[in-house]
Order: structure tokens, then C-alpha cells, then sequence
């Protein structure tokens, strides 16, 4: 019944607030060394665009937009960086590999508060506690079951004592999604905490109501699973890409060397054939030039008596080796 209360509330108060945004420009100031919109806003939106693959959200006040986020590739950590309108940095929201925490850090790299829950790369939106930098607890992120739906997720950000500062609603569908952050309390209220308000390192705006915090946690849809983002799909198809095109060129490659090796035989064989048809040439040219000249020995007379031209000998000699070879045959 609480939450459904806010949820009413919220709406009132939502609508007259971005309605404002659309006539007063926001305007920006310094806030411990990090650029911060002036007057915070009680209500804003972030929300991804339609396929968007780079995981980008745009955070607007009305149609005024304040920054976008978008996610760090081909790190084991879930990173997501915030910057605004302008480029600047803003923030940075980091989860390690299997970590409990989720840490939020703020411009200059100092960190501002962080998230502890079970989260998991396969599990939902878990509930978590807010701790300070000495591990304090500054409040909880609650899931609200009942409110929440297949495809809305309703989110309530609960001080220390259990009053609600902020309500985050979330709208996932196949091609979008959609958050709406409205904050319950003065938007720029600063850290009830006096030790961390005294620390030059740390922010003195309430960590529960920062539009960073809230921002990045939104993008990063509360925590929930990674595996179904499409940025991470983006990763796996890039690389099995460029893993599907070396493999390709080396495939290609192969079948180059392979060509090149079997013209390369080719060439050596045709040589080779060539060469052996030169030294035939050769031979039969130099029998041919034999008979010739043993023809003409034939006509001619010599004291040895005629010439057998088959045998390019005298007669006498070939009848003599024809015997012979007779003689051998019939033993």
C-alpha cells in the first residue's frame, strides 16, 4: 500500500516537473570539482534507443537532455561511463568479475557510494544495501515485487530508516527501454553523514538522490543480468566476426600457397619435359646424321667389301655378330 501510494504521488509530482523542465533551461554548476545541473531535478528520464547496440542511454529533463551513458566493450567488469551533454565525464559505474559490490564513481575517478546485493550474471534485479567509503549503511535498494510485471520493473531507493528518497520504474520491451526516476525528497539534499560531508574526497550531495547514482544504476537496468544486454551480444558477434575473417584469410591464404605451390611443380615439370625432349631430339638428329653418313659409305667401294646399312658396318662384320647372336639363341 505504501508503494502504490507513491507511485500516485510520484505521478503528480513527475508530470508538473517535467513540464517546468520544458520552459526553464537547466543551467550547470560546480559540485566538488564534477559539473551538476542547477536546480537538481526531481524527475527525469533515461532510456536506451530503439536497437540500440552501443547499450546508450540518453538522461533528459523533458526534452532537454543532460547526458548519456553507454557501456564499456571488451572489459571482464560491467562498466558503463556517464558523461554529459557536452562530452564531459561524470561518472562511472563498475561491477568486477563475480563481485558483490557495484561502485559508483564520480568525475574525477573518487568513489561516491557503493551497492552490495547478490548479483548475478545470470540472476533478476536482486535487492542490495548502499554503503558509505567505511562500509556504513546508508540504505537499501528495494524490488517491489508486487508493483513489478514481465516487463516493468519497480524499484524504491529507502534510507537508513526505511523512508523512501527516490522510485525508479522501468519499462523493458524488445527494442527500447524506458526509466523514470522521480526523487521523493529535495533532490539537492546533501549527506546526512558528518564525517563523509568532511572528507574532501567524497561528494557532500546525498548519494540516495545523486542523479549520477540513479543515472547509472538505471543503465545498467538495476543490476540485472548481463547476458540478454545487447551490447554484450555486440561483443560476441564482433569477435566471432573478426575471428570468422582470419579465419578466412587464412583459409584464403592457404589455398593461395597451395595454387602457387602446384604452378610452381607444374613449371619444374614442364621444364623438365622440355628438357628431355630436347636431349630426344638430339639423339634422333645425331642417328639420323649416322645413317646418313653410312649411306654414303655404302655406295662407296673399300678394300673391306660392300657396307651393310641397316648395321652401318662393313658386311663381313655383320654377318659374323648375326651368327653369333644365332648360335647363342638355339643353345
Amino acid at each position: 500500500m505504501k508503494l502504490v501510494l507513491l507511485v500516485i504521488l510520484v505521478g503528480i509530482r513527475g508530470g508538473g516537473s517535467s513540464n517546468d523542465a520544458q520552459d526553464v533551461p537547466t543551467s550547470w554548476k560546480l559540485l566538488w570539482l564534477c559539473p551538476m545541473p542547477k536546480p537538481m531535478p526531481a524527475s527525469y528520464t533515461v532510456n536506451r534507443g530503439v536497437w540500440s547496440l552501443l547499450d546508450s542511454f540518453r538522461i533528459t529533463v523533458g526534452s532537454e537532455e543532460l547526458g548519456q551513458t553507454a557501456r564499456t566493450f571488451f572489459s571482464l567488469a560491467r562498466e558503463i561511463r556517464l558523461q554529459t551533454a557536452s562530452g564531459d565525464s561524470w561518472g562511472v559505474v563498475r561491477m568486477g568479475f563475480f563481485s558483490s559490490y557495484l561502485d559508483f564513481f564520480d568525475c574525477v575517478g573518487d568513489l561516491l557510494v557503493r551497492f552490495e546485493g547478490d548479483w548475478s550474471w545470470w540472476g533478476s534485479t536482486p535487492s542490495c544495501k548502499i554503503l558509505d567509503l567505511d562500509g556504513a549503511v546508508l540504505g537499501r535498494v528495494v524490488v517491489s515485487e508486487k508493483l513489478s510485471s514481465a516487463d516493468t520493473k519497480v524499484v524504491a531507493v529507502e534510507d537508513r530508516n526505511g523512508h523512501a528518497t527516490a522510485q525508479l520504474i522501468q519499462r523493458n520491451s524488445w527494442m527500447s527501454v524506458h526509466t523514470s526516476v522521480h526523487i521523493l525528497v529535495p533532490p539537492d539534499r546533501m549527506r546526512a553523514n558528518a564525517t563523509s560531508a568532511l572528507d574532501p574526497r567524497v561528494s557532500p550531495l546525498d548519494p540516495l538522490v545523486d542523479l549520477r547514482v540513479l543515472a547509472l544504476f538505471s543503465s545498467l537496468r538495476f543490476g540485472a543480468s548481463t547476458i540478454f544486454l545487447e551490447g554484450l551480444l555486440f561483443d560476441v558477434a564482433l569477435v566471432s566476426v573478426a575471428c570468422l575473417l582470419l579465419r578466412c584469410c587464412m583459409v584464403a591464404y592457404g589455398w593461395r600457397r597451395s595454387a602457387a605451390e602446384s604452378s610452381e611443380s607444374a613449371s619444374i615439370l614442364e621444364k623438365k619435359r622440355d628438357e628431355a625432349l630436347q636431349a630426344l631430339e638430339r639423339i634422333e638428329a645425331d642417328l639420323a646424321r649416322e645413317r646418313a653418313g653410312c649411306c654414303t659409305q655404302a655406295k662407296s667401294t673399300s678394300k673391306e667389301g660392300s657396307w651393310n646399312a641397316g648395321c652401318c658396318r662393313p658386311a663381313k662384320l655383320c654377318d659374323k655378330e648375326t651368327g653369333y647372336f644365332q648360335f647363342a639363341a638355339s643353345r
